[in-house]
């Protein structure tokens, strides 16, 4: 960081002396001086030795007699200074123009100019010289003359003038700067012209007090007349009091144009006008101040303390581009602020160089850095297993067809990203196919990843590839609240849903569906310095071992209940006979009204362990299927209640249509299923009712439709629609209970064995009723394949065959 702090600046500086960047300044400071413009002195003339004036009194340069008699006519106006611009070296071919010019210059303040040239001065005495130096005006204009000094203006390396020097000459004898000795300026102390500037010649040549100036705007800025109108007197002599009046050439012709910053559309400003610009630049104190001439350690301040304050921020911040930016706003805004207040011109370039500079050097540290970092990670990960199983063959780190080591490092960096990849496909496979609901969550319970047994257990998905964009983003403890609620009571502990997402682990929840999970949360730790990089949290689902405890519970009740009343009746009567007993010796025990009711209750007991045990069976999905007529089978089931019926006075008849019909079934459960539907028709009919079986079937809808109709009283909507709600029984799979007693009670075990066994059969049930019209159940079953039913008729003829030849054998060997 030392090096980048020193290095930055230097290499700014050089940049700036010895490359174009001096020009960006340059630009950006004429910006500055157009937005600041001086004001024009009220007081300020300039004569313009223009295009008409040439046409009017001829070719340049005039007599000095056309000069004599311009001043004449101002000077009876009292200006306050006149300076020509006008180099008078040399005498007059006719010496009475000279004398002419000499007398009028008496009645004004006239300044005149001094040419700069190499070669000799024309004034008596001069020597010859091939040095530079300043020609004087001749003697007798010299000598009459208010002030004289040099008006040379020195060009920038762009070409443009900004500045000019208020010494300039030989070492022997500079001159001050014409326009520093007009009235109204005011006197430079000599102290402050004594240091040479740096771009004094070094044949002698010095440049002091260096003057940058001001404009008032582009030419044309200051109030202009014309020469000849003032010949010719077109000019009020009042209108000349007080004025300090520049008198110069502002023809194209006459090669006094010179570039100026925001000299508008003329691109050139006359010298005389340059002049003017000076003039109030001086009066207003009005020149900007430049860095470059304080001393340097100032210079290098300016370069180094915003690089220097950026790297010390950098060390710091992770918004490395932002501070950047920032500082190279402060240092635009400082430079700004600092020319509106006092004139003083920082030049921006330098420091933002070093700005830039210092920003390039310290990314490329950081990126050297970290691309050791990652040559060293990407190391141990090449060297460690991902997996016991590689899945993908990955390539050294320094793979011999990577010729330099940027393209070695970006190799094995994509090497790590296919194996990232990988794993990260594996992963989201693996968790989306499993079984068991997970969530994947970050440390803050955004979850990132979900399955679909998650999705589906929480009711948001049926797609087990689908999309899980329904839970990812979305907290887990919003998740887990919105889509189920705690369940408490009993063998499970009600959570505190407000708690910490990770104290939830453990929890019950349902589902409004009905589905019962508990909440599992681990944490996820990658063996980072952060601790805990996330949550993973598995909902086991618990659903059929919570209705089990329940159904568990339930029949434990039902048992204690139901299958003891039969018993207790039967204790009770058999208490009751021994008290009767104890009064009345001569008692028979074994009266007729006791074993009756006896006998009646054991009966009761046993039809229901009996239909118990048959509800069981139809439930538990191990049936034996066979080709079976049903017609046959229906008849059958009727056979099986008709001593009912004859004892209740209800007559049983049918309607079956003509031929066979066949169905793959289990006959004796689904004979059981029909005499436990024509039971409950006999069961609610009263006496002279009748009980009627149809059997219809439809061979091109391979459907037989079994109806049951009585006449009894029949049943209303709600009692109708209690029979076939909507409630899950028990699984069919081996060691569950069957359905819970409350069903039992309200549906009766025949009907529900009824439903168990047309549901293995793949069919239908339904009912229909009205109080005091009776009630209809029908129910429909699939027709048995023409093909199955001819394969069971060749396995009964074989066994026909075989029964024959085993009655064969036993007649030979009793013979």
């Amino acid at each position: 960081m030392v090096v980048i702090a020193l290095l930055a600046p230097l290499l700014a500086y050089l940049a700036i002396h010895h490359g174009n960047f001096a020009t960006v300044d340059a630009i950006v400071y004429d910006q500055a001086l157009k937005a600041r413009p001086i004001t024009p002195g009220g007081d300020v003339v300039i004569v313009a030795i223009d295009d008409a004036s040439l046409a009017t009194l001829g070719r340049w340069p005039w007599s000095r007699a056309v000069h004599a008699s311009f001043l004449e006519k101002i000077a009876a106006g009292s200006p306050q200074a006149v300076l020509m611009d006008v180099f008078m070296t040399e005498p007059s071919v006719d010496p009475a123009d000279d004398v002419a010019l000499v007398g009028a210059m008496r009645k004004v303040p006239v300044y005149l100019p001094l040419l700069f040239s190499l070669g000799y001065d024309a004034n008596e005495g001069a020597a010859p010289s091939a040095s530079p130096m300043f020609a004087r005006p001749i003697a007798a204009l010299a000598e009459a003359s208010a002030g004289l000094g040099h008006v040379d203006v020195g060009a920038d390396t762009d070409g443009l003038v900004r500045r000019l020097f208020l010494l300039e000459g030989p070492a022997a004898g500079v001159q001050p700067y014409l326009v520093g000795l007009l009235p109204g300026v005011p006197k430079t102390d000599g102290t402050s012209l004594s240091a040479l500037d740096p771009k004094s010649k070094s044949s002698g040549w010095q440049l002091r007090g260096p003057l940058m100036l001001s404009f008032a705007g582009a030419a044309g800025s200051y109030r202009t007349l014309s020469y000849i109108d003032v010949v010719n007197g077109k000019v009020p002599q009042d209108f000349w009091r007080g004025k300090t009046v520049f008198v110069g050439a502002s023809a194209a012709g006459l090669g006094d144009q010179m570039p100026v910053p925001n000299a508008g559309a003329a691109g050139a400003m006359p010298g005389v006008e340059i002049h003017a610009n000076a003039f109030d630049t001086l009066r207003q104190d009005a020149s900007p101040l430049l860095l470059d001439d304080a001393p340097a350690p100032w210079r290098w301040a300016w370069i180094s303390l915003p690089c220097w304050a950026l790297l010390a921020c950098l060390a710091r911040s992770r918004h490395s581009t932002l501070l950047l930016l920032g500082s190279a706003g402060a240092v635009v805004i400082l430079c700004v602020s600092a020319f509106a207040a006092g004139r003083l011109w920082l030049p921006p370039v330098a420091p933002l160089l070093a700005l830039f500079t210092a920003y390039l050097l310290w990314t490329w540290r950081e990126s050297a850095r970290l691309w050791r970092y990652f040559e060293q990670r990407l190391r141990q990960v090449d060297r460690a297993s991902a997996l016991s199983l590689e899945l993908i063959a990955v390539g050294d780190i320094r793979s011999a067809e990577a010729p330099t080591a940027l393209l070695r490092r970006a190799e094995a960096l994509d090497n790590i990203m296919v194996r990232l990849r990988t794993l990260e496909g594996l992963l989201r496979n693996t968790v989306a196919r499993l079984d068991v609901a997970v969530l994947v969550c970050r440390v803050d319970g955004d979850i990132v990843l979900a399955n679909h047994a998650a999705r589906s257990l929480l009711g948001l998905g049926t797609n087990a590839l689908g999309s899980d964009a329904a839970l990812v983003g979305r907290k887990l403890l919003s998740v887990i609240a919105g889509h189920s609620v705690p369940l408490g009571g009993g063998w499970m502990t009600r959570p505190d849903m407000t708690q910490p997402t990770e104290t939830l682990s453990g929890a019950v929840m349902m589902t409004p569906a009905g589905r019962v999970f508990r909440l599992d949360i681990v944490t996820v730790d990658i063996a980072q310095p952060s601790g805990a990089e996330g949550w993973l949290a598995v909902l086991h689902e618990l659903t059929e071992e919570y209705r089990r405890r329940e159904q568990h519970d339930q029949w434990l009740g039902f048992l204690s209940h139901d299958l003891r009343s039969p018993q207790t009746t039967i204790l009770s009567m058999l208490t009751l006979e021994e008290a009767r007993r104890a009064i009345d010796v001569d008692l028979d025990p074994s009266a007729p009204a006791l074993r009756s009711r006896i006998r009646a209750e054991a009966e009761r007991t046993i039809r229901l362990a009996d239909d118990l045990i048959d509800l069981t069976t139809a439930q538990s999905g191990r049936y034996r299927y066979a080709p079976v007529e049903l017609g046959n089978l229906l008849l059958d089931a009727m056979d099986q209640v008709y001593a009912q019926a004859q004892l209740r006075g209800v007559t049983l008849t049918e309607r079956f249509r003509e031929g066979q019909c066949f169905v793959l079934a289990d006959g004796s459960l689904l004979t059981r299923a029909v005499v436990n539907l024509l039971g409950n028709a006999i069961r609610h009919s009263r006496q002279g009712q009748s009980v009627t079986m149809c059997l219809e079937f439809d061979a091109d809808k391979r459907e037989a439709v079994c109806t049951v109709v009585d006449e009894g009283d029949g049943m209303d909507e709600s009692q109708r629609r209690s029979l076939f709600a909507n409630e899950a029984l028990a699984s069919p799979s081996a060691g569950v209970l069957p359905a819970a007693p409350e069903i039992v009670r309200r549906r009766g075990i025949g009907l529900l064995i009824v439903q168990a066994v047309i549901r293995q059969h793949r069919g239908w049930l339904e009912v229909d009723s009205a109080p005091g019209l009776g009630s209809t159940f029908w129910f429909g079953l699939p027709i048995a394949d023409t093909a199955d039913i001819a394969v069971d008729d060749d396995e009964e003829e074989e066994d026909d065959h075989r029964d024959g030849q085993d009655q064969k054998r036993k007649k030979v060997d009793i013979a």
